[in-house]
C-alpha cells in the first residue's frame, strides 16, 4: 500500500459529513458563502498583499488568489515604500509555472537600477502571458517631494535604459505615468512611437527646458495629462482618438502664441486647464485658443488668480462651444464679479450643468496677497430678454449673501427657461491652513427661506401630481425647489443605526455584480425593499427576462418586464438582454420594444429563447405549422433586432429548409443556434451555412440530413436523439467546418441496422472531444484499423462514451485508443439494465461488436486519466482496464465510480460496486500489478 494512493472522488454526502466533523460550525461568515466568481472579483479590489493576507488565514478563499486576472503592484502598498519589495512580488506574480490571463497589470516603481528586472520580467511575461492592459507608473526617488534638475537628469537617462531593455513590454503598455523625468523632446517621440498600444500618457514634475516645443502625436492616445512640467509650448499634432486633455499649473508666459495649440483632435470632448501663475498678462480669446476642438465638458481652475479668459460676442465662440452640456469655473476669487460668466452661457445653447466654485481668501490667514487688481473683468451685458433652453442645473460652491451673487443668480434664473435645481453651496475649508469656510453662508432655515424668496418665486410645475409634489418635499439636502427643504441632519433620526448588515455595506459595483446574477424579478424586489439597492437597479448591465421566472409561466408578465426594463427613459448600455417567451401573438410586442431599443442601448450580446404554448409537453403537427409561420411574422416585424441576434432557441416550429435560410441570413451576428422538436419532415435535407455562428444544437427535430456546408466559425455541434434510419448516407454530413473541435453525438433509435465508420463519418474534421451517447442501445460505429481513423483523430484529447449497455464488450474501445495518439482523458459510462425494472427488453443481439485487436505491445504517451462510471467487479471490466492501463505509460489516475439511479425509474445502482474498503484495497493492488504509482479512486 506503499505506492497505492486511494481516493474518494465526487462523493458528495460523504465529504459532507466528513468535513462537519473536522470543522466547527459557522466558521464561515455570509460573505464566504458566496460564489467563487463574487469572492475573486472582491478579492482583487484588495491590494496584492492583502489579498495574499487573505487567501493564506482561510482556507474559503485560499485556491481563489491564483484566479486574480487584476494584479495590481504599487511601491506605495509595501512598508518602507521598498522598491525592492515590488522588484520580488513582480518576479513571483509573473512566475512562469502560471499561465492564467491577465486583464489588467499596473505596477508602480522607482526609476532605479533594480527597477530593471521589473521591466525584463514583465517584458518574458508578454511572451507567454495574455497581459489585456499593462501599467507603468514610474517615479523618481523623491516622487513625494520632487528633485533638482540634475536628479532628472539621471532619471531621464535611467528611464531610457528601461526602454531599451523591455520592447515587448513597451510594445504592450495601454498606460505611462512618468515623474520628474528630463528627457529631450525626440526621446518622448520615439517613446510614443514604440507604444503602439499606449492609450493614457501622464506627465507629472517632467522638464524640457525653456525654450521648447512639445510636440505629441499617437494614434490610440485616448487620454492625455500634463502637470508641472517644464515646457514652453505643447503641440497636440496627431491624436485621433485623443477624448480627454488635463493640463494643470504647466502654463509658461509666452507673448504671442498660446501654450496650447490644438492640432488633429478630432475625438477630443473633455477639457481641464488651470494656471497658478498670477503675475501673467496675457488672457486668451477662446476663439482663438479652442479653435479646431467641438468639446462637451469644459473645466477652467482659475487658482483664485487672474481671470486669464477674454469675454468675447457669443457668435465668435458658439461654433466651438455648439456641443458643450457640462461647464466647471474653480476656484474664482471672492472679489472677483460674477456676470462675466454669461457670456459662456450665451455661447453654449446646449449647455445642460453649470458649475462654479468662489473661494474666500477674507478668512484665510496663508494669503495676504492683494487680488483685487486682477480680478477685473470687462464684460459687455447680452440682450436682456435672452433665453436659455437647455440649462437644468446650476450649483454654485462658496455661496454667500451679498449682492454679487444674488445679482448673478437672478441674472442666470430669468434666462433659464427650464432651470430645475439650484445647489448653493458652503465654501470648502483652505487646504494649506485648514481654516473654516466663511460666515456669510445662510445656516438656519429662516435664513435659506429669506433668501429663497429673494431669488426666486414660488413656483409650481403644472404636470406634477400631488403625490410626487410630496415626494419631493420629503428628500434631504438643500434644494432651491418649490418645497421647503429638510435639514440634512434631520434625516439621520429617521433610519435607525445598523439598519444595513455588511453585504449592504459593500461598494456600488460588487452590489450591482451581485444584483446582476438574481433574476429581475428578484432584483426588482430587492430594490424595492432597500434603500441602499434602490439606485442600483437602472445599472444592471445583464437583463435576463425567462417566462419560467413568474408566476404560472405568465407571457403577459414577459412582455411588461421586457417594455419597462427597455424604456427611452434608461440609457444605460447592456452587456446581455436575453428573453424567454412564448411564440403567441402578444409576443410581437416583445420583438418590436426589442427593434426600438437596438438604435438607442448598446446591446452587446442579444438572445431570443422562443419557445411552444406547451414547450413542457410537446405539440401536434398543426401547431408546429402555426408557430412557424408566427416566428416568421416576428422576424419580418423585428429586422434590426433579428440583426443584433446573437443566441437563438426554437422549439415546436414546422419550418421550411428556405425559411430557415432566410433567418440565419437575416441573423447577421448570430454565434449560437439551438433547434429543439423543430420540424422538417421527411425527406428533407438541411443545409446550414453562417459564417459567424460558432455553436450548433439539434435535439429531436424531424429531419432527414443535415449538411454542415459553409460554418467556418463552428466550434461546437450537439445532436441529440435526432438519427433517422438512412441505408447509403449518414445524417451528419461535414462540409467547411475548420474550427470544428467539439462534436457530441447520441442516438436512441437501437433497431437501425447502419453502423457509421468513423474514417468516413468525420471527415474533413479534426476534434479535440468527442462525445458519443449510445442511449443503452446498439454501439453504432464500426471499430477500424487505426491508419484509418487516425487522420482525424490524431488530435482527439478527450474522448466520452455514454451509455454503453451493461451486455457490450469493451475491449473494442482500444481501436479508438490507437487512432488517438494525443488522447490525455477517456470516460466511460456503462448501464447495468439488470436492476432496472423500466426497461424489459434483450439487447444482446444489439451488443455485438466484431473488434480485431491491435498490437500486444501498444503503448500511449499522453493518456493522463480514466473515469468509468458504473464500474461492477467482472471479468470484463478488469480486462478493459488491464488493457489501457498497460498501453498508458504516463497514466496518472484511474478513478472507478458507482452507477447513477435510472432517470426514469429511479431504481437503486447495482451492488456489483465495491463499497468495502477491504474490496477496493484488493482491487487497487491488482491494478498496481499493471502499472505502479498509480493513483486509484472511487467514488458515486
Amino acid at each position: 500500500m506503499d505506492t497505492m494512493e486511494l481516493f474518494c472522488h465526487e462523493a458528495t454526502e460523504i465529504e459532507a459529513a466528513v468535513t462537519k466533523d473536522l470543522e466547527p460550525e459557522d466558521q464561515e461568515d455570509r460573505l464566504s458563502n458566496l460564489p467563487d466568481d463574487i469572492l475573486t472579483f472582491i478579492l482583487e479590489r484588495l491590494k496584492l498583499h492583502e489579498a495574499a493576507r487573505t487567501s493564506v488565514l482561510s482556507r474559503r478563499w485560499r485556491h481563489l488568489f491564483g484566479f486574480r486576472s487584476s494584479i495590481q503592484i504599487h511601491i506605495v502598498d509595501y512598508a518602507a515604500q521598498s522598491n525592492a519589495s515590488v522588484v520580488e512580488a513582480t518576479k513571483s506574480m509573473l512566475a512562469d509555472t502560471i499561465q492564467s490571463p491577465i486583464s489588467i497589470l499596473s505596477v508602480k516603481f522607482l526609476v532605479l537600477e533594480e527597477s530593471i528586472d521589473i521591466i525584463r520580467c514583465v517584458d518574458n511575461a508578454m511572451a507567454n502571458r495574455q497581459i489585456s492592459a499593462l501599467q507603468f507608473l514610474m517615479h523618481g526617488e523623491n516622487f513625494d517631494v520632487g528633485c533638482d534638475e540634475d536628479g532628472m537628469v539621471a532619471y531621464g537617462r535611467r528611464f531610457m535604459r528601461f526602454f531599451d531593455a523591455g520592447p515587448r513590454a513597451f510594445a504592450g503598455l495601454t498606460c505611462l505615468y512618468i515623474n520628474c523625468l528630463k528627457l529631450g523632446t525626440d526621446d518622448l517621440t520615439h517613446v510614443l512611437n514604440a507604444c503602439t498600444k499606449l492609450e493614457r500618457l501622464s506627465l507629472d514634475f517632467c522638464n524640457w527646458g525653456i525654450p521648447s516645443e512639445l510636440q505629441i502625436r499617437h494614434p490610440k492616445l485616448t487620454r492625455l495629462k500634463i502637470i508641472n512640467c517644464i515646457v514652453e509650448r505643447v503641440e497636440l499634432t496627431y491624436l485621433p482618438s485623443l477624448t480627454r486633455l488635463f493640463c494643470e499649473q504647466s502654463w509658461i508666459s509666452l507673448p504671442d502664441l498660446n501654450p496650447l495649440s490644438f492640432g488633429y483632435v478630432p475625438q477630443l470632448s473633455e477639457l481641464i486647464l488651470s494656471n497658478q501663475d498670477t503675475e501673467i498678462n496675457k488672457t486668451f480669446q477662446l476663439s482663438e485658443f479652442l479653435s479646431n476642438t467641438m468639446l462637451g465638458v469644459l473645466d477652467l481652475d482659475f487658482e483664485c488668480g487672474r481671470i486669464w479668459i477674454k469675454p468675447e460676442a457669443s457668435n465668435l465662440i458658439r461654433p466651438l462651444f455648439e456641443n458643450l452640456k457640462i461647464l466647471c469655473l474653480r476656484r474664482i476669487h471672492e472679489e472677483c464679479d460674477l456676470d462675466w460668466i454669461m457670456f459662456l452661457m450665451e455661447a453654449a445653447p446646449v449647455l445642460q450643468r453649470m458649475y462654479m466654485q468662489v473661494s474666500d481668501y477674507t478668512v484665510c490667514k496663508c494669503d495676504k496677497s492683494g487680488h483685487t487688481d486682477q480680478c477685473q473683468v470687462h464684460h459687455q451685458e447680452g440682450p436682456a430678454d435672452w433665453k436659455h433652453y437647455n440649462l437644468v442645473d446650476i450649483s454654485i460652491r462658496g455661496y454667500q449673501v451679498n449682492e454679487k451673487f444674488t445679482r448673478f443668480i437672478k441674472l442666470v434664473v430669468e434666462a433659464a427657461v427650464n432651470l430645475q435645481l439650484l445647489l448653493l453651496l458652503d465654501n470648502v475649508p483652505c487646504k494649506r491652513c485648514q481654516l473654516c469656510p466663511s460666515k456669510g453662508f445662510p445656516r438656519t432655515v429662516p435664513e435659506y427661506e429669506m433668501r429663497r424668496s429673494t431669488i426666486t418665486p414660488r413656483r409650481r410645475r403644472p404636470w406634477e401630481s400631488k403625490h410626487r409634489r410630496r415626494k419631493r418635499r420629503n428628500r434631504g439636502g438643500r434644494r432651491m425647489t418649490d418645497s421647503a427643504p429638510i435639514p440634512l441632519e434631520s434625516t439621520q433620526d429617521l433610519e435607525p443605526a445598523d439598519q444595513e448588515d455588511r453585504l449592504s455595506n459593500l461598494p456600488d459595483d460588487i452590489l450591482t455584480f451581485i444584483l446582476e446574477r438574481l433574476k429581475v424579478h428578484e432584483a426588482g424586489r430587492t430594490s424595492v425593499l432597500s434603500r441602499r439597492w434602490m439606485h442600483l437597479f437602472r445599472f444592471r448591465s445583464k437583463i435576463q427576462i425567462h417566462i419560467s421566472d413568474y408566476a404560472a409561466q405568465s407571457n403577459a408578465s414577459v412582455v411588461e418586464a421586457t417594455k419597462s426594463m427597455l424604456a427611452d427613459t434608461v440609457q444605460i448600455p447592456i452587456s446581455i438582454l436575453s428573453v424567454k417567451f412564448l411564440v403567441v401573438e402578444e409576443s410581437i410586442g416583445i420583438i418590436r420594444c426589442v427593434d426600438n431599443a437596438v438604435p438607442n442601448r448598446q446591446i452587446s450580446a442579444l438572445q431570443f429563447l422562443m419557445h411552444a404554448e406547451n414547450f413542457g409537453v410537446g405539440c401536434d403537427e398543426d401547431d408546429m405549422v402555426a408557430y412557424g409561420r408566427r416566428f416568421m411574422r416576428f422576424l419580418d416585424a423585428g429586422p434590426r433586432a433579428f440583426a443584433c441576434l446573437t443566441y437563438l432557441h426554437m422549439h415546436c416550429l414546422k419550418l421550411g429548409t428556405n425559411n430557415l435560410t432566410h433567418v440565419l441570413n437575416a441573423c447577421t451576428k448570430l454565434e449560437h443556434l439551438c433547434l429543439d422538436y423543430c420540424n422538417w419532415g421527411i425527406p428533407s435535407e438541411l443545409q446550414i451555412q453562417h459564417p459567424k455562428l460558432t455553436g450548433l444544437t439539434i435535439v429531436n427535430c424531424i429531419v432527414g440530413r443535415v449538411e454542415l456546408t459553409y460554418l467556418p466559425s463552428l466550434t461546437s455541434l450537439v445532436c441529440h436523439q435526432t438519427w433517422i434510419s438512412l441505408q447509403d448516407l449518414y445524417p451528419v454530413s461535414f462540409g467547411h467546418v475548420p474550427q470544428l473541435s467539439e462534436l457530441i453525438l447520441s442516438n436512441q433509435d437501437t433497431e437501425i441496422n447502419k453502423t457509421f465508420q468513423l474514417s468516413e463519418f468525420l471527415s474533413n474534421t479534426m476534434l479535440r472531444v468527442l462525445d458519443l451517447d449510445f442511449e443503452c442501445g446498439k454501439i453504432w460505429i464500426q471499430p477500424e484499423a487505426s491508419k484509418l481513423v487516425c487522420p482525424w483523430l490524431q488530435n482527439l484529447q478527450i474522448l466520452c462514451l455514454r451509455r454503453i449497455h451493461e451486455e457490450c464488450d469493451l475491449d473494442w474501445i482500444i481501436f479508438l485508443l490507437e487512432a488517438a495518439p494525443l488522447l490525455k482523458r477517456i470516460y466511460m459510462q456503462v448501464s447495468d439494465y439488470t436492476v432496472c425494472q423500466c426497461d424489459k427488453n434483450d439487447h444482446k443481439d444489439l451488443c455485438q461488436v466484431h473488434y480485431q485487436k491491435g498490437p500486444a505491445d501498444l503503448k500511449h504517451y499522453n493518456l493522463m486519466g480514466i473515469s468509468i462510471r458504473g464500474y461492477q467487479v467482472n471479468e470484463k471490466f478488469t480486462r478493459c482496464i488491464k488493457l489501457l492501463v498497460e498501453a498508458a505509460v504516463n497514466l496518472q489516475r484511474v478513478l472507478l465510480l458507482d452507477n447513477v439511479r435510472c432517470e426514469r425509474c429511479r431504481f437503486c445502482p447495482s451492488k456489483g460496486f465495491p463499497r468495502t474498503l477491504e474490496e477496493r484495497e484488493l482491487i487497487g493492488k491488482q491494478i498496481l500489478q499493471w502499472r505502479s504509482p498509480l493513483k486509484i479512486g472511487f467514488g458515486i
